[in-house]
């Protein structure tokens, strides 16, 4: 490898390190999202279990209100996901395209097959929707049981 490949290929490899470190990056900020979510979700049960959130003069109806709450939190939160995940899929594919290139520099096998991974397959992101959702119908029968 001559030294006009060498930059090339140590150039490629810090991409890869930077495209990986983004990946490490939007996976925390997606489970700190969901973490504050589901800790809304039961500070606020908390509050409301503890007397320290009351419903006396409210315009609304506390039931109706929460019902329309859980659906906007968990409806924002699956469209989040779902937008995270697909970041995170062309973002691994770009590391698997530069790692590719890199193995093709050093004579070496690369991975046979192509990425596969899809969004509407990652079972992680259906589990914390389902979560937020649990935890908003929690939130939703204290509403409805304490006066």
């Amino acid at each position: 490898m001559d030294e006009k490949q060498k930059l090339r290929f140590d150039a490629l490899s810090t991409m890869e390190e930077k495209l990986h470190k983004e990946v490490q990056d939007k996976i925390k900020h997606e489970w700190r999202l969901s973490y504050s979510i589901w800790g809304a979700f039961l500070a606020s049960s908390a509050a409301i279990l503890g007397g320290r959130l009351k419903f006396s003069q409210m315009p609304i109806e506390p039931v109706i209100l929460a019902g329309i709450s859980i659906v906007i939190v968990t409806a924002l939160h699956a469209v989040f996901l779902v937008w995270i995940q697909k970041s995170l899929q062309r973002a691994r594919e770009s590391i698997w395209k530069l790692r590719k290139i890199m193995a093709e520099m050093l004579d070496t096998e690369c991975e046979s097959k192509e990425f596969t991974r899809r969004v509407h397959k990652q079972i992680s992101m259906y589990v914390q929707v389902s979560i937020s959702f649990l935890l908003g119908l929690i939130f939703l029968v204290i509403v409805s049981l304490v006066p």
